[in-house]
C-alpha cells in the first residue's frame, strides 16, 4: 500500500493515527471514509468519556472531537486530555473541534477549552484533508493531495454520500 505522507527527503512515514470522537453515525462514516482515503488509521468513539480515556491510553497524531456528545461533551473531554498532558508533561496532541456551531463566540469557547482548530459541519472532504495536513505538519505536494482526493472519489462512498433519487 502506498503511503500518503512523506518526510522532507521523500521517505514514507508511518500511517497517521487519528482518533475520531463523533456520536452521529453519518458524520462518523463520512469522516472515517475520508480519513482512510488519505491513508489514516482511524479509531472511532461515540462519547467524550471514551475519547478522553483513549487519548490517555493510546498515542494519536490528531484528534477530531465532536462538541456535543453523550456521557461527556467534547469540551470537557478536551479539558480532561489537556490536564492529563500537563500533569504528565506529555506532548500536546492537536484536537480539532467538529461542529456546526461556528459563531465567533462559540469558536472562541472551543479554543479556550484547549481545542486547536475548528472544522465546520457538514464535513467538506478537502477541508478535512487540509486539517490533517496542517495539524500533523506533514506537508505533501499538491499533486499527492489531489491524488488522495481522487482515490477517495473512486472508492465506494458510504450510503450517506450517495445522491438521493431526486438529485440524480
Amino acid at each position: 500500500m502506498q503511503e500518503s505522507f512523506f518526510s522532507a527527503d521523500g521517505e514514507p512515514l508511518r500511517r497517521l493515527q487519528v482518533l475520531l470522537a463523533e456520536d452521529d453515525p453519518t458524520h462518523a462514516d463520512v469522516a472515517t471514509w475520508v480519513l482512510r482515503g488519505i491513508e489514516c488509521r482511524v479509531r472511532v468513539v461515540t462519547d467524550g468519556a471514551t475519547a478522553s480515556m483513549m487519548a490517555k491510553r493510546d498515542a494519536f497524531d490528531l484528534i477530531f472531537m465532536d462538541c456535543r456528545m453523550p456521557v461527556m461533551d467534547g469540551l470537557e473531554a478536551t479539558r480532561s486530555i489537556r490536564a492529563w498532558e500537563v500533569a504528565l508533561s506529555r506532548p500536546r496532541t492537536p484536537i480539532v473541534a467538529m461542529t456546526a456551531s461556528v459563531m465567533p463566540n462559540q469558536v472562541q469557547r472551543y479554543l479556550d477549552c484547549g481545542m486547536d482548530d475548528v472544522l465546520p459541519k457538514p464535513i467538506v472532504f478537502e477541508d478535512l484533508a487540509r486539517m490533517v495536513s496542517t495539524w500533523t505538519r506533514r506537508r505533501r505536494s499538491a499533486s499527492t493531495a489531489m491524488d488522495d482526493l481522487s482515490n477517495i472519489e473512486r472508492r465506494r462512498a458510504p450510503a450517506a454520500l450517495l445522491p438521493l433519487p431526486s438529485e440524480c
